[in-house]
């Protein structure tokens, strides 16, 4: 039993593999990353799965989306319809461990001011891969609570996303959501 416990040998990070292990697992995902990157540049539809925002106030630029000028506009955000295809492609699904918590809350009549979810997305071995969390504040949505826990079910999904392909070189998130930053000079 003893000479069991001497080849025991616990591996705590991937810093504690054998190199060639190591040099081989980076490898492997390397490669597995750019094949999901090109199939997110040839498949993703600007407009429908991801786009971008004109972000520059209106004093400054009236043409809103109309504008030309690649600097008024944010990075590509990533949307809903393209945060599911690729989360549809990995083989993951979203899950939303504390949402029972907020429909308990509303059917008690608990006034709610803000909803903050998690989202974790799990393979089919219901194994978590990634997590994500998103916030709103109700009065964002005139107090409709059910359009608050879809806003930011939407928002947690997008940030598992991101994370888990490790998508931030590409897309930002929830920018269509909200409004664009205020203009310095005249505050619009």
């Amino acid at each position: 039993m003893s000479d069991l416990n001497q080849d025991l040998v616990v591996i705590t990070t991937p810093y504690d593999m054998v190199t060639t292990e190591f040099k081989s697992a980076l490898e492997r995902r390397q490669s597995n990353r750019q094949a999901l990157l090109d199939w997110i540049r040839k498949s993703l539809i600007e407009g429908t799965d991801f786009g971008k925002i004109h972000v520059v106030g209106k004093s400054r630029c009236g043409l809103g989306n109309k504008c030309t000028n690649p600097n008024h506009f944010s990075k590509a955000s990533l949307f809903k319809p393209g945060s599911e295809k690729v989360l549809g492609m990995l083989g993951v699904l979203p899950r939303y461990p504390n949402l029972s918590e907020y429909e308990r809350a509303a059917l008690q009549g608990v006034e709610l001011r803000y909803i903050v979810l998690h989202c974790e997305l799990l393979n089919s071995a219901g194994v978590v891969l990634a997590d994500g969390v998103g916030a709103r504040n109700m009065s964002q949505d005139q107090l409709d609570i059910n359009k608050c826990l879809k806003m930011a079910a939407k928002s947690a999904m997008i940030d598992a996303t991101l994370r888990l392909g490790g998508l931030s070189e590409l897309f930002t998130q929830d920018i269509e959501d909200g409004t664009p930053p205020k203009d310095d000079d005249t505050g619009e």
